[in-house]
């Protein structure tokens, strides 16, 4: 309940004194928010299932997420503003407005790099009592691809490509490929299969 009471507050309330068709709408879309939320988890995640749930719930959830740190940090931001003699209503709105444009760039810089091929990152790791044999070994370690409601299969290919452009002796995928029934991910989880090593 905080989790859409505080953003409510913070974007529609407080001090803005909007007028009254804002606060209904405003108020409106938080309370269906709220009640859309479990029900779209539980149709996803639940014995049901349901893909377009859990897009629409991931990303309801994360939405709020956001809004609820930043509208935290716009009330202290409100604080600080009053101290200073900013008056209301331009101090809550020029805060409810600002919390919805950064909001609105981490949303969408989040789901680029959610989205794009992961950075690949080199460790070189020392092991002192291990078999002369061994030295230069190259393992890739791959993880969390949590293959779920939003179809990645393209994302998939191109983890798979990256992984065989390094040439690894090992390849190993070390924890939770995908979220859901194994019959609605295989699609997504199979070019997985493609990365080669040995070479």
């Amino acid at each position: 309940m905080i989790l859409f009471a505080v953003p409510w507050w913070t974007l529609v309330i407080s001090g803005n004194r909007w007028p009254v068709p804002v606060v209904a709408l405003g108020t409106a879309v938080f309370a269906i928010a709220l009640v859309a939320l479990p029900v779209t988890m539980v149709s996803s995640h639940g014995r049901r299932h349901l893909d377009w749930a859990g897009r629409f719930g991931d990303s309801l959830l994360g939405i709020i997420w956001v809004l609820f740190a930043w509208s935290v940090i716009g009330t202290i931001a409100r604080f600080v503003l009053g101290f200073a003699g900013v008056p209301d209503p331009v101090r809550s709105r020029s805060v409810a407005v600002a919390v919805v444009l950064v909001a609105a760039v981490l949303l969408i810089w989040g789901n680029r790099e959610a989205m794009r091929i992961p950075r690949i990152e080199y460790v070189d790791v020392t092991l002192p009592r291990l078999g002369p044999g061994l030295d230069g070994i190259r393992i890739v370690a791959v993880t969390d691809t949590h293959f779920g409601p939003i179809d990645r299969t393209s994302w998939s290919r191109g983890v798979a490509a990256a992984v065989n452009e390094l040439r690894p002796d090992i390849v190993a995928h070390v924890g939770d490929i995908a979220d859901g029934p194994v019959e609605r991910r295989r699609v997504q989880a199979a070019p997985l299969a493609t990365m080669d090593a040995g070479r």
